[in-house]
């Protein structure tokens, strides 16, 4: 004979469940390379920037394109860390009613719920982290550079060139 198990007993076991996976995934991608070698959730240049990224490489810059995207993966491994506790803290504020549209919402649930109910103040709070990471490791100067040469080659193709914001 199996009784229900109570509605609290179900949404902590999702709590954990999702603070576990939080928890496991920064341990990951905090490494090195954790981003950069991940082709699933590697950060690549925008993709208004693919029209002269060949261009770049055959004129001998395309060192200059690489080192730009391993800077940007290199800070986000160094500051995925500040987004652990901003992830458990949301994990923590799940309801019950919340725990079931996760628990039987489909694959993605867990993270249409996270993004629809936290991503203002997560990008509010994770986006000076990046910017400092990003700082830290080169990638604002490397990105300056590069935008300045890509400029010069193509005038018509905008890209965001607020590279905390895109990274975030």
């Amino acid at each position: 004979l199996s009784l229900p198990l109570p509605n609290t007993t179900i949404s902590d076991g999702l709590k954990e469940a999702l603070s576990v996976g939080v928890t496991d995934g920064v341990a990951v991608l905090s490494k090195k390379n954790g981003f950069y070698k991940n082709e699933a959730i590697k950060i690549l240049l925008p993709k208004e920037f693919n029209a002269v990224e060949k261009p770049f490489k055959s004129v001998g810059l395309g060192s200059l394109v690489e080192q730009t995207v391993k800077l940007m993966n290199r800070a986000a491994e160094d500051a995925v860390t500040e987004a652990g506790p901003i992830f458990l803290s949301a994990i923590s504020s799940i309801n019950f009613g919340d725990a079931a549209n996760i628990l039987f919402g489909g694959n993605t649930a867990a993270t249409n719920y996270l993004e629809k109910d936290t991503s203002k103040s997560l990008v509010s709070k994770f986006e000076p982290k990046i910017a400092k990471a990003l700082s830290k490791v080169g990638a604002d100067k490397a990105w300056e550079d590069m935008m300045t040469k890509y400029n010069t080659i193509a005038r018509k193709n905008h890209v965001n060139e607020n590279l905390s914001e895109y990274v975030t």
